[in-house]
């Protein structure tokens, strides 16, 4: 069951950091990055297995969880609707931060 728990938070993190959100260092650290400065997409979804795996124990998991979900409220509710319009990239895919966001709320 963590596993589940760990892979919403993973996914919190990941599409954040789609929307221009700096990856938590505390879940990953010194990964490599690409020429524009971006996590290297294979030692991101490498670590978020890593997690996946790891973190079991339920102070851990909620700790986990509950910093996500938090990053998610706590950006989403400073953004100004000109802001949800801005254009993003979805793995090579042109989109907009807002739909970023409302794949957020559905995973």
């Amino acid at each position: 069951m963590s596993e589940v728990y760990v892979h919403i938070a993973n996914g919190n993190f990941l599409l954040l950091s789609l929307t221009g959100v700096k990856l938590p260092t505390e879940y990953f650290p010194n990964l490599p990055t690409d020429a524009k400065g971006k996590p290297d997409t294979q030692a991101l979804f490498k670590r978020m297995g890593e997690l996946e795996k790891a973190v079991t124990e339920k102070d851990a998991l909620t700790r986990m969880l509950k910093s996500s979900l938090d990053e998610v409220r706590n950006r989403f509710s400073q953004l100004a609707p000109t802001e949800l319009d801005q254009p993003a990239d979805f793995f090579g895919q042109k989109t907009t931060a807002r739909r970023i966001y409302l794949r957020i709320f559905a995973h």
